[in-house]
């Protein structure tokens, strides 16, 4: 990793499971302000893009405006499934809804699962957006115990595949809803010039 300035500023030591870079990857903590965009997606696409496949051909300097050093980016921008939003189908919107890391406030509780109210990703006239706010169910334990230790009605919490795996203070919680937001513009403009094949 490299900051703005070209510099280290630390970031090159750290190991990649060290706490804040998962966090920052996850919640886009303020680490990944620290990280050239330009030049870790040039590298990410360096990497994949000759031993991706034909399923992969996006994978080109047209996606660079879309990167960040996030898994929403991945979702979003790397993975096929915004390409194939235009189909008809529903695979494509329920997997990108499931994959992002999306927010949201527990309301309740039910025998074995968390109730999350949060908003989901919808798909109309070409454009993702966040939706109204729904109730569902979330998991929350494995069989080891508690992935979220006493978790409680009114925690805010981050989501992934139906899961809760964090809960989040409110500047996490703004850092991930301002991330997400430029997340979409980005995928959008690209979803407005290419439409699905792009």
């Amino acid at each position: 990793m490299v900051d703005h300035a070209g510099g280290c500023d630390g970031l090159q030591t750290l190991d990649p499971l060290d706490e804040r870079v998962v966090r920052a990857y996850w919640t886009a903590d303020d680490l990944i302000d620290r990280i050239d965009r330009a030049q870790f997606g040039a590298t990410l696409l360096g990497r994949l893009a000759s031993t991706a496949g034909h399923y992969w051909k996006h994978l080109t300097g047209k996606l660079l405006v879309e990167a960040a050093p996030t898994h929403n980016f991945h979702v979003l921008g790397v993975y096929p499934w915004s390409r194939l939003l235009d189909t008809g189908m529903p695979q494509p919107l329920h997997i990108l809804d499931s994959c992002r890391i999306s927010w949201g406030a527990v309301v309740g509780f039910t025998a074995d699962r968390a109730v999350v109210r949060s908003r989901p990703l919808m798909f109309e006239h070409g454009q993702l957006f966040l939706g109204p706010d729904r109730e569902v169910p979330a998991d929350y334990t494995v069989p080891e115990g508690a992935f979220v230790p006493d978790l409680a009605v009114g925690d805010r919490v981050a989501v992934h595949w139906n899961f809760v795996c964090d809960r989040l203070d409110s500047a996490q919680l703004d850092r991930l809803e301002q991330q997400t937001e430029w997340q979409l513009v980005q995928t959008n403009r690209r979803l407005s010039t290419t439409g699905h094949c792009g």
